[in-house]
C-alpha cells in the first residue's frame, strides 16, 4: 500500500504550491449502450419494487425499466455512479488499500457429483464422509436464544432394522401417493417446493424400482406412507428436501420422463427424536452466524416449510441433518448432502472463511490514509475492530451529475424497452477465478495447471490471496445485448431497461478542494486514462458491464482557481469572479509520477508509472476495442454446455488467465527510460499559464522494449525486489480452457472438424475431431467459404492457412477433399 501525505485540514483554502482548488470539466460520451436504472416514487416502490420480474405487468415493467434521471424522458448520469467508478480505477492506479471487502458472505459449497480430484469433493468428503457416512439426523430445539439438535432414534431402537443405527430411512418418490398423503407435491411437480410432512409407515410388498436415468433396478421393498393418525406402524418425519432445480433444470431430462429432470427421485423419513434431555447437542453460535451468512437465494426462497428468508432451515421443532464434532454441531442443513462452509485454515479458528480472510494483511492493516483515503475521505470501519484507518475525514472531491447535452436526436437505444441478457452474480464456488494460483509457495505450491493442487478457500491464507480487481472488456460500440429466445423462457430471470445509445453527450464537472499536486495528478490520470500513444482507453458504467455495455469516453480539461484573487473581487463582469483558469496538467502528473514511483519506491528506475506492470495490466483491460468476430470470440465466457456437444468448460476448473494472457501479448519490462523530457519533478507554473489541455496531449512516456513475460499468474504492483504479494487487476471473460496436447498443426495441413458456431458476420467455427488438436477452434471466415454451404454438427475438411502461437484459432480455409 502507498501510504499519503496527511490530509491537509479543510479549515481553511491553503496556498499554492501547497495545494490546489478548481475544477475539472469533463465531457462524457457514451461508446456502447449504457444504462443506469432510474429511481421509484414511494407509491411506485410500496405497489410493486420487491416484486419479482414474473409478477410484474407490462405497464410496471415500463416503469422500471426507465433511465435515471430527474425530467421525464432526459437522461442523466448520476455523479454517486461517475465517483465510484472513478474510485476504484484510483484504487488500483495508486496502489492503495482493499477497503470495502465484507465479512460475509461466508463460503459454503457442496461437491456431491464433482471428480475425485477436485479439490471441493477432497474437502466436502472429509467433512461428510464417504456418501455421507458422518451425517446424522435430528431436530432442532429452540432454548433461551441458543440452538440445539435432538438426535432422532435409531432404525435398531425401532426395530426397522437390526443392525443398523441409520436414524433416518429413504424413500422412492414414486411409493408416496398424494392421495394417502394430502399435500403431497411429487418431484417434478411445476410448484414443487421442499416439505415437510409428519407421517406413518410401514413395510409394503417388493417392486421393480425406476432410477432417475429411466433405467430399472433389482425389485426393493416399498414403503407404504400415510398421515399419522393412519396408524401404520411407524411414525416419522418425511422430509422432501429439494429436486436440485436451485443447480440445474434440463440436464437430467430423460426421454422416459420428460417431467422428470432432476437425478434426486428419493426423500427421506426421519425417525422420532429421542426423549432424553441429556443427549441433546449444541449448535455453538459461531456455526449458526456462518450458516446464515452463507444462506444461497434457494434456501432464502425456498425453505419456507422451514425457517424461510433469513434464517433457512433454523426452526423450533424442524428436522435437520448434521455433522457431530466434540459433543457439538458443526455443520448441519436441510437435506443430506448440505452445503457445509469452508472453515478457515488458520490455528484457533472454527468460523468459516470469507472474503475478507484472502486479503493480505498489508492491504487492510495499515493505521496511515493511503491516496485514495486522503482524497475521498473516511469514516472508520467498526465491523473490523484494531485494523485499519480511525476515525473520520471529510473528502476533498466532489462529483456533479452528468447532464445530457441539448439538441442530440434519438438518444435511445431502442424506443421500447429491451430484454438484456441474463445477468446472474458472481460464483464463488469458482475459487480458481478468484484466488491467485501462483506456484510459487514451494511445496504447498498452487499451479494453476494441476487441479487438484488449485488453493480454495480451504486454503490457508497464507498461501494464496484473493486476486484483485474485477474488470470488463470493451465490445466495441454494438455488443449483442438482448436475451435470446432461449432465454425468455425464463421469466423468473429477466427484467426490462431502457439504454442510451452510443454517441450520446454529457458533461459534468469535478471540483477539488485543498488537493496536493500529487493527488490532483492522480486524480487527472484516472480521468483522462493517458496510456500508450496512438491507443484509446474507455471507462466502465452502470449495468451490463459483463455484455459490453457501459463503455464511456471521458475528455477532461483542467481549471484551477487563485482563492485571494478570488475574494479580491466580488464580479467578474456580469458574472461572479472565479478567478479561474484552464492550465497544463502535465507538471501534476510528473509530481504523481516522481511520488509513486521515486518518493515511495514503486520503481525509482521509471519516470512514468505506465512502465509498472500493474498500470499495463490495467490499460489492457480498458483499451478500446472495436466488436470484431476474432475479439469476441477470445474474450468469450466459459459456458457449462458450449457448442454442438455441450462441453462443460469449467469442469477441469481452468484459471483465469490474467489480461496478458487472454491477449497474447508480453509486458513490458520496467526499466529505465531511453527517451523522457525531464528527470525530476516540472515546477508548476502557478496561474501563470492559461493554456487549455487538450485530451490528445499526453504525458511523456516511457520508451521501453517489450520482454519476454516470465509468469503470467504473478501479482501485479512493486518490483520483484520490493513485492511481497500485491492484487492483481483480474479480466472476467477467459477464453477456452487449455488441453494438453503433444503436437501442434501445421500450415497446410489438412484437418478434419465439426460445425460448432456460425457466428452474425457468418465465419464458421469447427472443433477438430482429432483429439489432441481439440485445444484449438478452426475458423473459415464467411469471405473463405468459397460458397459452400456450411450446417451445424457438420463434418468439414479444412485446411490450415495460419498458425498463432499464443491464440487458439487456426485460420483455415476449405477442403481439400480426401483423394479416393
Amino acid at each position: 500500500m502507498v501510504e499519503a501525505k496527511p490530509p491537509l485540514d479543510h479549515d481553511r483554502y491553503h496556498p499554492k504550491p501547497e495545494a490546489i482548488t478548481g475544477w475539472i470539466e469533463c465531457g462524457l460520451e457514451t461508446c456502447s449502450p449504457t444504462y443506469v436504472r432510474g429511481m421509484l416514487t414511494e407509491t411506485q416502490f410500496a405497489q410493486f419494487g420487491q416484486a419479482k420480474p414474473d409478477q410484474l405487468k407490462d405497464e410496471q415493467k415500463k416503469e422500471m425499466a426507465t433511465f435515471f434521471g430527474v425530467e421525464e424522458n432526459v437522461p442523466l448520469l448520476p455523479g454517486s455512479s461517475l465517483r465510484g467508478m472513478i474510485r476504484q480505477i484510483m484504487e488500483i492506479v495508486g496502489h492503495s488499500r482493499m477497503r470495502y471487502v465484507s465479512p460475509a458472505p461466508t463460503f459454503t459449497f457442496r461437491a456431491v457429483a464433482d471428480q475425485s480430484n477436485d479439490p471441493s469433493k477432497r474437502a466436502y468428503s472429509k467433512e461428510l464422509g464417504p456418501n455421507a457416512r458422518n451425517v446424522k439426523a435430528g431436530y432442532l430445539k429452540y432454548e433461551n436464544d441458543k440452538w440445539f439438535v435432538i438426535p432422532a432414534t435409531t432404525q435398531k431402537d425401532v426395530r426397522w432394522s437390526t443392525k443398523s443405527t441409520s436414524q433416518y430411512i429413504k424413500i422412492y418418490d414414486e411409493d408416496i401417493s398424494d392421495e394417502d398423503l394430502p399435500g403431497f407435491l411429487k418431484i417434478g411437480d411445476s410448484h414443487y417446493v421442499p416439505q415437510i410432512h409428519a407421517i406413518s409407515f410401514k413395510y409394503g410388498e417388493r417392486k421393480d424400482k425406476t432410477n432417475w436415468n429411466g433405467k430399472g433396478s433389482p425389485t426393493r421393498p416399498s414403503i407404504i406412507v400415510g398421515k399419522p393418525e393412519a396408524k401404520l406402524g411407524f411414525l416419522g418425519t418425511l422430509v422432501c428436501a429439494g429436486d436440485m432445480l436451485e443447480t440445474t433444470r434440463s440436464k437430467f431430462a430423460t426421454s422416459q420422463n420428460n417431467k422428470q429432470d432432476t437425478p434426486r427421485n428419493k426423500h427421506i423419513i426421519v425417525l422420532p427424536l429421542i426423549l432424553n434431555e441429556k443427549k441433546k447437542l449444541m449448535i455453538p453460535e459461531q456455526v449458526v452466524e456462518d450458516y446464515r451468512a452463507g444462506l444461497t437465494d434457494f434456501q432464502n426462497e425456498k425453505l419456507d416449510a422451514w425457517g424461510g428468508q433469513g434464517w433457512g432451515c433454523l426452526k423450533d421443532g424442524a428436522p435437520v441433518f448434521y455433522v457431530q464434532e466434540d459433543n457439538v454441531v458443526r455443520y448441519f442443513g436441510h437435506s443430506i448432502n448440505f452445503r457445509i462452509p469452508a472453515r478457515l485454515n488458520v490455528s484457533g479458528e472454527t468460523r468459516a472463511a470469507n472474503p475478507r480472510d484472502f486479503v493480505p494483511a498489508y492491504l487492510r492493516e495499515n493505521s496511515k490514509p493511503d491516496l485514495v483515503d486522503g482524497i475521498f475521505g473516511w469514516v472508520e470501519d467498526t465491523s473490523d475492530p484494531g485494523i485499519g484507518l480511525k476515525g473520520q475525514r471529510a473528502g476533498r472531491v466532489f462529483f456533479s451529475d452528468a447532464h445530457c447535452l441539448p439538441g442530440q436526436d434519438n438518444v435511445w437505444y431502442k424506443q421500447d424497452p429491451i430484454v438484456p441478457h441474463v445477468l446472474s452474480g458472481p460464483k464463488s464456488t469458482t475459487f480458481q477465478h478468484y484466488l491467485v494460483q501462483d506456484g510459487r509457495a514451494g511445496q504447498n505450491g498452487h499451479h494453476p495447471d494441476s487441479k487438484k493442487d488449485l488453493a480454495h478457500y480451504g486454503t490457508p491464507p497464507g498461501e494464496t490471496q484473493i486476486r484483485g480487481y474485477k474488470q470488463y472488456w470493451h465490445k466495441g460500440n454494438n455488443p449483442d445485448i438482448e436475451a435470446s429466445a432461449a432465454e425468455r423462457q425464463h421469466p423468473t430471470q429477466l427484467t426490462q431497461i431502457s439504454p442510451v445509445r452510443e454517441g450520446v453527450r454529457f458533461r459534468f464537472k469535478v471540483y477539488f478542494e485543498n488537493l496536493r499536486p500529487e493527488e490532483l495528478g492522480l486524480l487527472w490520470w484516472t480521468l483522462a486514462l493517458p496510456g500508450e500513444e496512438g491507443k484509446l482507453y474507455r471507462h466502465k458504467l452502470g449495468m451490463g458491464k459483463p455484455m459490453g455495455m457501459g463503455s464511456i469516453a471521458i475528455t477532461p480539461t483542467l481549471f484551477v482557481t487563485d482563492r485571494q484573487a478570488r475574494y479580491q473581487t466580488l464580479f467578474g463582469g456580469e458574472l461572479w469572479e472565479e478567478a479561474a483558469r484552464s492550465v497544463n496538467v502535465q507538471p501534476y502528473i510528473d509530481f504523481m509520477n516522481h511520488y509513486l514511483l521515486q518518493e515511495q519506491g514503486l520503481d525509482a528506475r521509471l519516470h512514468d508509472i505506465t512502465g509498472l506492470e500493474r498500470i499495463q495490466v490495467l490499460l489492457a483491460m480498458l483499451e478500446w476495442r472495436e466488436g470484431t468476430s476474432d475479439w469476441l470470440a477470445k474474450t468469450r465466457y466459459m459456458e457449462i454446455e458450449h457448442g454442438q456437444r455441450k462441453v462443460n468448460e469449467y469442469k477441469e476448473r481452468p484459471v483465469l488467465p490474467d489480461p496478458f494472457g487472454v491477449l497474447g501479448v508480453k509486458a513490458a519490462p520496467a526499466q529505465p527510460p531511453t527517451t523522457t523530457t525531464t528527470q525530476q519533478p516540472i515546477t508548476p507554473h502557478w496561474g501563470s499559464d492559461n493554456r487549455s489541455h487538450k485530451s490528445s496531449e499526453k504525458p511523456t512516456r516511457t520508451q521501453s522494449q517489450s520482454g519476454q513475460r516470465e509468469d503470467t499468474n504473478k501479482p501485479l504492483g512493486r518490483s520483484d525486489e520490493q513485492q511481497t504479494k500485491s492484487p492483481t487487476t483480474t479480466a472476467v471473460s477467459p477464453p477456452p480452457p487449455h488441453i494438453n496436447r503433444p503436437t501442434a498443426p501445421q500450415i497446410g495441413e489438412r484437418i478434419m472438424g465439426k460445425v460448432d458456431t456460425i457466428d452474425k458476420a457468418g465465419d464458421v467455427y469447427l472443433i477438430p475431431e482429432k483429439e489432441t488438436y481439440q485445444k484449438w477452434l478452426l475458423r473459415v471466415k464467411h469471405n473463405q467459404t468459397e460458397g459452400i454451404q456450411y450446417q451445424l454438427g457438420q463434418s468439414r475438411a479444412c485446411t490450415v492457412l495460419q498458425l498463432l502461437p499464443d491464440d487458439e484459432i487456426l485460420e483455415c480455409k476449405p477442403g481439400p477433399k480426401k483423394k479416393r
